[in-house]
């Protein structure tokens, strides 16, 4: 019988395979129970197996026997087996197919069956624990408020894994569900199958396009995405032979899903079909067809694109040019990108300075200089010089290059012929002819003098300091003409700015001039108003400062409220009384009150000027309309109110306050709240239930007079809400205020609530800041917290820094005071090893507190660490140091520090020296006392 390729290779194969084994066709169909009629039918190639499971049954027996082959000659037996079947059984192939993904989406579904039963499971197991939680807080309600929050936290933690384990059981029922769905696709794909006769798979790719590649590209995506995309080279002689050329993009595409397949011989021939022949009128598909082939190391075809692309790309677009040649060289196509320079040095429009610009630096990276100077030549003979930003880039990239004979004809044509509407780029230029060009750069400063527009003074104030840097004074002078006479004033920020220039010396007079005209500016900018006012005032153009002014109070809108008082404030320097009532009438009737501390401002400039009048109107504004953003604004109006008698306004505010003002500043609310305590009873509590919920609880000082306000008028559940909240959450970095805030809760608390706060000291309060463990330490006794204040002082005996001899010594009489001995001995021996020993006082200090406190190791230690390394710049110091040795019974080390001091101290208190003398006499050293008296007697 005659076998067709595929399936003879297949066969051939096989029997490699079976011989293998060691089995004769008749035991192997005994062993393992195969019919012998099958097995015959398969070695003779007769029949292709359907399925994998024979395959599978002769590796196994060859790994068994210690003959296991590897995973890639599996992989192309599984391949031969498919192209046979394929071409022997075309129906049973694609059953296989299907079969295949059908078993590994089955085993998918299994997977995720597995894991959302065991999520399933640990939800269940958490709720448990929750709900043994809840059981258990609610025997413990009365108990100490430290368990409860610690439950609370517990609890808190254990709702938050079911929640995350609830999302994770939806994302697996998901999987499990659509690995359901694609069994029963494929189920119903293969009941089809069945009904399927084979004369109609003879045509099973019939009814593809194989010129169409946006086809064969669907063609393989969906064999890929049956399991077949190792299978697909049964197709891909027919692709690279047969698909069409004329839709470029997609070119790429199929060369991507045959490699995909492992198709690179079929690859390979289709890409040198569109090297040769693709369409380039797609110039990105093109470039990246070249980076494909690059991939691929198909290195002729390259050169043969790259050719083709240099001959068709239009030079007609610097940036389409600058891309291409960008891609040639990236793929080491050189010899075709210096090709496409020379054609587009030659052709390219020199219309736009800035593509100009861009080529002619894409041309100086490629080292193509002769290029360059051929573009250049034609582009500063023909190149527009509008936009003026463009000529100007043109000109760096010239500079860039060296090539300064075309920079200065290019300057030339510049300084002679480009507008100089553009400031800023007018500046720039003039910067840029400054150290090469300069006759050129006098030219068009004269020029730009009297041609630059004049609306944005801010940039005027730039060209005039770059004409001065320059020296060109007329030029300079001429401009600044100009400006003072003709500068718009719509803009009183920017009158601002060029007046400030223009008072330097040599040109006031033109400042004057602009003054002159800038109190008829606009007044649509209150800000800047009230700067040109400043402005004004400190060059001493008073006059022109107020009649500005009084145009101002007369006219400026007053929407602003800050701006407002800053007016006020510059009325009354410059002495214009009249103008400065008649504006805190209009501030007191039409300003707006959405800044309440310029309200407060104002208020008290209206006091100061007995406009009482005008007070009561803006009180009466405020106390209806004013935000409430601010506390501390809101409370100082509440004040002015209740000092002017205004009893009903006051009593509105107080309203307004109790139910939206602001509660970032617990230091207004209390303020607050005793005003509303004295005036406004019903507000008050309405307030405090409020501030429970609300007030910020960064400054515990606050907190606590807030507390013992609510406290004096009997909110006790405010308070104990309030109280609970800062117990768990006030910040502990400042000790100080965090004692306060202890004292006011075991005052008026119940004890678990002042417990959880010292607790949380305890545990976790500052112990490695200076200045921090005192504090807190009192703080704690004070509140009676005894346990909390062992375990504090544990934790600080531990940690905190030993650097400063007063907290030290201090610490140490506390860690006595409350029995610690261990802690005690423990931190005396760090303080011993750890304190700088850098001034004979501290050293005595501490020498004191050790041996008071019965660390006598310690002290020892420390006596030996000082007398080896003594601090000797302050002589009387050294006595008392010399006297607390002594009297801790630290002789030796008193001699060993005399031997020191001798040599070493310093001679200016004569006294201090006779002293010493005598003290290391008493001690009975000596020599050492001899020592200081020859070293004393030169000075003496």
């Amino acid at each position: 019988m005659h076998l067709k390729p595929a399936v003879r290779e297949w066969t051939e194969a096989l029997r490699d395979l079976f011989a293998a084994t060691g089995y004769s066709q008749n035991q192997f169909s005994r062993v393992f129970h195969v019919d012998k009629g099958s097995l015959s039918r398969y070695l003779s190639g007769h029949r292709v197996p359907n399925d994998h499971r024979f395959l599978d049954k002769l590796l196994d027996i060859l790994a068994k026997g210690g003959k296991p082959v590897g995973e890639g000659v599996y992989e192309h037996l599984t391949l031969l087996q498919l192209k046979a079947l394929l071409v022997a059984h075309p129906h049973r192939y694609l059953a296989r197919l299907v079969t295949d993904e059908l078993e590994a989406a089955l085993a998918a579904r299994q997977t995720a069956e597995g894991r959302a039963g065991d999520l399933e499971e640990q939800i269940q197991r958490r709720v448990r624990q929750v709900e043994e939680l809840a059981a258990d807080q609610e025997r413990l309600r009365d108990e100490w408020a430290a368990d409860r929050a610690a439950m609370t936290a517990e609890r808190d933690r254990l709702e938050q894994e079911i929640a995350e384990l609830t999302r994770d059981l939806q994302r697996a029922r998901r999987t499990r569900d659509e690995a359901e769905e694609r069994c029963r696709q494929l189920e119903v794909f293969l009941d089809h199958l069945e009904g399927v006769q084979l004369s109609d798979l003879n045509g099973l790719f019939g009814n593809v396009d194989f010129t169409d590649p946006m086809s064969v590209v669907s063609l393989l995506d969906d064999l890929r995405s049956l399991g077949a995309s190792g299978h697909a080279m049964v197709i891909a002689e027919r692709v690279a032979t047969e698909t069409s050329l004329d839709r470029p993009h997609v070119i790429g595409l199929l060369l991507d899903r045959l490699q995909s397949v492992r198709a690179s011989a079929q690859a390979r021939v289709l890409a040198v079909r569109a090297a040769v022949s693709m369409p380039l009128d797609n110039l990105y598909a093109a470039i990246d067809l070249m980076v494909r082939l690059t991939r691929m190391d198909a290195s002729t075809q390259v050169g043969v694109l790259a050719d083709r692309i240099v001959d068709a790309v239009p030079v007609t677009d610097a940036r389409t040019v600058t891309m291409t040649l960008d891609s040639l060289r990236e793929l080491n196509a050189d010899a075709q990108a210096n090709a496409l320079a020379e054609r587009a040095a030659a052709g390219l429009p020199v219309s736009d300075p800035l593509a100009v610009a861009l080529f002619l630096g894409r041309l100086r990276d490629m080292g193509a200089d002769a290029q360059a100077g051929v573009f250049m030549a034609r582009a500063v003979a023909a190149t527009p010089l509008d936009p003026p930003h463009m000529v100007l880039d043109l000109l760096k990239t010239l500079r860039a290059m060296d090539a300064s004979g075309l920079w200065t004809t290019l300057a030339a044509r510049a300084a002679e012929e480009m507008p100089v509407r553009d400031m800023r780029a007018t500046t720039a230029l003039l910067d840029l002819f400054r150290d090469h060009a300069r006759d050129t750069a006098r030219g068009f400063a004269a020029r730009a003098a009297v041609g630059v527009p004049l609306d944005r003074p801010h940039a005027v104030v730039g060209l005039l300091d770059a004409m001065d840097g320059m020296g060109f004074a007329a030029a300079s002078e001429r401009l600044a003409e100009r400006a003072a006479r003709e500068t718009p004033l719509d803009d009183p920020n920017d009158v601002a700015a060029l007046l400030v220039r223009l008072a330097r010396p040599g040109t006031f007079g033109k400042a004057e001039l602009l003054a002159a005209r800038a109190v008829s500016c606009s007044l649509a900018g209150p800000r800047a108003v009230v700067l040109l006012l400043r402005r004004l005032q400190a060059l001493g153009m008073t006059a022109q400062a107020r009649e500005l002014a009084e145009r101002a109070a007369a006219e400026m809108r007053l929407n602003v409220p800050r701006t407002a008082v800053d007016l006020l404030d510059l009325l009354q320097g410059l002495h214009l009384a009249e103008e400065r009532n008649l504006l805190l009438r209009r501030t007191a009737a039409e300003m707006s009150l959405n800044d309440a501390m310029a309200t407060v401002a104002v208020l008290d400039r209206l006091w100061d000027s007995t406009e009482w009048q005008a007070a009561r109107i803006l009180l009466r504004r405020a106390a209806a309309h004013m935000s409430l953003d601010d506390g501390e604004a809101t409370v100082a109006v509440l004040e002015r109110l209740r000092e002017n008698g205004s009893g009903e306004h006051a009593q509105a505010l107080l309203r307004r306050a109790a139910d939206d003002m602001k509660l970032d500043k617990p230091e207004a609310a209390v303020a607050l709240l005793a005003m509303l305590r004295d005036h406004v009873p019903d507000g008050a509590a309405a307030f405090a239930r409020r501030a429970a919920e609300g007030i910020p609880l960064g400054d515990p000082r606050a907190v606590a007079g807030l507390l013992d306000g609510m406290a004096d008028i009997g909110l006790a559940a405010e308070s104990e809400r309030l109280a609970g909240r800062a117990a768990a959450g006030v910040p502990l970095e400042d000790p100080d205020a965090v004692a306060v805030l202890l004292a006011t809760l075991a005052g008026t608390q119940p004890s678990g609530t002042s417990r959880l706060l010292a607790g949380r000291v305890a545990k976790t309060g500052p112990v490695t800041r200076p200045g921090t463990v005192l504090p807190a330490l009192d703080g704690l006794k004070a509140a009676g917290a005894t346990s909390e204040t062992v375990e504090f002082a544990r934790r600080a005996a531990l940690a905190m820094p030993c650097e400063d001899h007063r907290e030290v010594a201090a610490l140490l009489h506390a860690l006595r005071e409350e029995k610690m001995k261990v802690h005690v001995g423990l931190f005396a021996e760090r303080a011993a090893t750890e304190f700088p020993v850098k001034d004979a006082r501290g050293a005595v200090s501490l020498l004191d507190a050790l041996y008071e406190v019965g660390a006598r190791v310690s002290a020892k230690a420390f006596s030996e660490r000082v007398a080896a390394a003594p601090p000797l710049d302050d002589v009387r110091a050294l006595l008392t140091l010399l006297d607390s040795l002594g009297r801790t019974g630290s002789s030796m080390e008193a001699r060993i520090l005399a031997g020191h001091a001798a040599v070493r101290i310093p001679l200016d208190d004569s006294a201090a020296v006779a002293e010493l003398t005598d003290r290391l006499r008493g001690l009975g050293a000596d020599a050492q006392a001899d020592v200081l008296e020859r070293r004393f007697a030169p000075t003496g």
